[in-house]
């Protein structure tokens, strides 16, 4: 049976395929040298094959490892929140319930996330370990269809995955190819939708044989309802070999999860810290070979043996015995003459230079035992992050906000988040930040608000009155937004304003205390008086 939809998918696939290639010689070098363990790019391993031949010095691949712990750390801490859903047109007259909505859905997330089998930690950690390396980080977000159905994260390599543009610059378009046993896809699909694949659905059909699966998604231009085939992107499961289509559906926003650490022009894929010192891991790599040969010559070195007169054969390991009949012609060592301090010294300056590429400097901040004041910690801090804030913003903009959008809308078709109060329905809410590397940012606002009062107390002490241009309610908000404290040991614009009466009420009474007592003094003389 002819697929045409299938015949046109694949030929999309190879276009996209071709327009990679360009790409693949440096990917494919980076994951000799700096990540064995991730899936080849161009070339074909099978299972249980070594991957370690080509490596021989680990210095980018430890760089790497503290990278995507460093991230993990500063951006998406699994042991503490990390965002809050804000309102866009933020209103102080908000009520408590208003906020209160706000609080549990962010903690709906933010626990969705904390659940085991949503694999989140994992998801990210491996991410960042691509996208420190390869550039591109690609995470697959869906519900997972089980008693429980619970929303699933997973990171899919990129060797898998072919990408395109839109106009603006945003990944909009995933071809995913891999392997599926018949098992694995009659798990997933259980019938086919549109096609009678025969050979897939044949009870006879081995379970452990595999499937090249290509799984195409794409913006649809004539997207037309709610209906999975009419959705915004469109999403086709196509089987490469036969060439037929297994399953049509669609989503509402795009699955797949694509960010870049950099990118240059309209190319779609991104450039990592890898590929920046990718000539000295190279370089490295081949002195630290040359350094291992050199370091076993001048432990073992070659022998300069004599052509006659000695027994054989030659014996050099330890407490052996040789042969010789004349002791003028002896087997002595070859000396080559190499400096090794020299060699390793060089190779230790190219190591330095690939873990200043992968920030580790940055992220070593705070361990380092250094006499610093807090101001001098926050300045070193603001001018290295002024170097990363580019890499993070993109982070910020292409994963983990379209990352918690996506979840909100597939927590919202199961019916887990809590409906909203009649007060904000149709307000518009946005994502804000609050990791350590937010914190880290907005912290020079809480710096130089704290320099501005420490800069009036010299005045304050002569004038109080100069204080008063500092509203201490705003300040404290302000002070709390920059700090990312939660909203919960905040009190509420209301609750702050029957506050402000309150004392204002008591302050009055107070004021009028000692006038009534006074004027009780007086009634009561004039009483003694009288009498």
């Amino acid at each position: 049976m002819q697929d045409k939809q299938a015949d046109q998918l694949i030929q999309r696939f190879e276009e996209l395929r071709t327009g990679r290639s360009t790409f693949e010689a440096d990917l494919q070098d980076i994951v000799d040298l700096v990540m064995p363990s991730q899936v080849d790019i161009n070339r074909q391993t099978f299972d249980g094959q070594t991957r370690w031949q080509y490596k021989y010095d680990g210095t980018a691949s430890d760089a790497l490892l503290e990278f995507a712990s460093g991230l993990c750390s500063y951006i998406t801490n699994p042991s503490e929140r990390w965002f809050e859903l804000e309102f866009a047109d933020y209103d102080p007259a908000w009520d408590d319930e208003a906020l209160a909505w706000l609080e549990d859905v962010t903690n709906t997330i933010y626990e969705t996330y904390r659940y085991p089998v949503a694999t989140f930690t994992t998801a990210m950690h491996e991410g960042y370990l691509a996208i420190g390396s390869l550039g591109t980080l690609i995470i697959n977000q869906e519900i997972e269809r089980d008693p429980y159905d619970h929303v699933s994260l997973v990171s899919v390599p990129l060797a898998e995955c072919f990408l395109a543009e839109n106009s603006s610059g945003k990944v909009d378009t995933v071809f995913r190819k891999r392997q599926f046993t018949t098992r694995q896809i009659l798990e997933k699909f259980d019938k086919a939708d549109d096609v009678v694949h025969k050979e897939l659905y044949d009870p006879k059909t081995p379970a452990d044989k595999k499937w090249d699966i290509l799984h195409c998604v794409y913006p649809r231009k004539d997207a037309r309802g709610m209906l999975a085939k009419g959705m915004r992107f469109a999403s086709f499961w196509v089987d490469m070999t036969h060439k037929l289509t297994i399953r049509e559906s669609g989503y509402d926003e795009l699955p797949y999860h694509v960010a870049r650490w950099i990118k240059y022009g309209n190319e779609p894929y991104g450039r990592s810290p890898a590929h920046t010192c990718l000539p000295e891991i190279r370089m490295v790599n081949s002195m630290e070979k040359t350094n291992i040969r050199a370091g076993q010559k001048i432990a073992d070195p070659p022998l300069m043996v004599p052509d006659d007169d000695f027994a054989t054969p030659i014996k050099t390991s330890p407490g052996s015995l040789i042969y010789v009949r004349d002791k003028e012609h002896m087997i002595e060592p070859l000396v080559s003459g190499t400096q090794l301090p020299i060699a390793l010294d060089q190779t230790e300056q190219k190591r330095e230079s690939i873990r200043r590429a992968f920030h580790n400097d940055w992220l070593k901040m705070g361990k380092e035992k250094q006499e610093m004041t807090a101001y001098e910690t926050a300045d070193r801090r603001n001018e290295k992050l002024q170097m990363l804030a580019p890499m993070l913003g993109r982070i910020q903009s292409e994963l983990t906000g379209p990352m918690i959008n996506r979840t909100y809308n597939l927590l919202r078709s199961m019916g887990r988040i809590p409906p909203a109060p009649g007060s904000i329905q149709g307000k518009i809410l946005k994502i804000a930040y609050v990791g350590d590397a937010a914190k880290a940012q907005a912290g020079s606002r809480a710096t130089s608000m704290a320099r501005f009062v420490e800069d009036l107390v010299p005045m304050g002490q002569l004038k109080p009155e100069v204080f008063d241009v500092i509203d201490e309610a705003r300040f404290a908000a302000e002070m709390a937004a920059s700090r990312g404290v939660t909203r919960k040991i905040l009190r509420g614009p209301a609750e702050l304003e029957q506050m402000r009466q309150q004392r204002q009420m008591q302050q009055m009474a107070a004021a009028a205390e000692p006038a009534s007592k006074a004027i009780k003094n007086i009634a009561d003389a004039r009483q003694l008086a009288g009498a």
